[in-house]
């Protein structure tokens, strides 16, 4: 399955602790597409990139602080943002609280904190965004945000982008996803990933199949050929395929 570093854009002022951070996170498995010290740089990065988490140090160099740029991105764009903050005080925090950060870390935080910090801002992002909440056997959990899913391995989370599944099958109140030859189990039924993926491409074939059309190579009666597999296509849902197939 192709899978991709989840990308995090870090803003913070004092360059020792940036690239701390930046080392955390880079043996944690996370790709840390830009550093910045001050919002202006910050939002720049953030259109350049398209980071999928923000960490936001409260405090910045320059005219603008941690909390405008996180209302800037509450606003213009759609990812969640964490504050580091070296002051725990009331008026902080409530200043801050209005931005409705997915968390809150107060220097100096460990690995671990800085680890449970992004898992709970993916995850309440996730919530926020209506996405179906799977759980996995084991407790770790995997997030349906914008156009991938966010899939916990081991201590970090890695991104499987729509655009590269091939189809999706039922199995229980599990679903599988398969895509270049490799397959993933997640916790979620296939109707709840049906209502939440919006892309056109995919499309209900089968009661236990949903089937990206971009990499459909063959049609044969009652099945079609993705990826070098047959999937069967029931009467049910054949013309809305085949309707679907001419807009693809």
């Amino acid at each position: 399955m192709n899978r991709e570093k989840v990308k995090i854009l870090v803003v913070e002022d004092n360059p020792v602790v940036a690239e701390d951070i930046k080392e955390t996170l880079t043996r944690y498995g996370y790709e840390v597409v830009a550093m910045a010290d001050n919002g202006h740089d910050a939002l720049r990065n953030v259109k350049s990139f398209d980071p999928d988490l923000a960490l936001l140090d409260i405090h910045l160099k320059g005219d603008m602080s941690g909390i405008d740029v996180a209302q800037i991105i509450s606003d213009q764009y759609a990812f969640p943002f964490i504050y580091l903050s070296a002051y725990s005080d009331t008026n902080t925090f409530e200043e801050a609280k209005v931005t409705k950060p997915h968390a809150y870390l107060v220097k100096p935080f460990n690995e671990k904190e800085l680890r449970l910090a992004i898992e709970l801002a993916l995850f309440s992002y996730s919530k926020n965004e209506d996405s179906p909440d799977v759980q996995l056997k084991n407790g770790q959990q995997d997030f349906l945000l914008r156009n991938a899913v966010f899939v916990k391995e081991g201590d970090h989370f890695v991104k499987v982008l729509l655009k590269d599944i091939l189809y999706i099958e039922a199995f229980g109140s599990y679903c599988k996803l398969y895509s270049g030859g490799r397959m993933f189990t997640i916790a979620c039924n296939l109707n709840k990933i049906t209502q939440k993926i919006s892309e056109a491409e995919f499309v209900r074939i089968h009661r236990s199949y949903v089937a990206n059309l971009q990499h459909v190579s063959g049609i044969n009666g009652d099945q079609i050929e993705i990826g070098g597999v047959h999937l069967p296509v029931s009467a049910t849902y054949k013309k809305m395929m085949m309707e679907r197939l001419r807009l693809v």
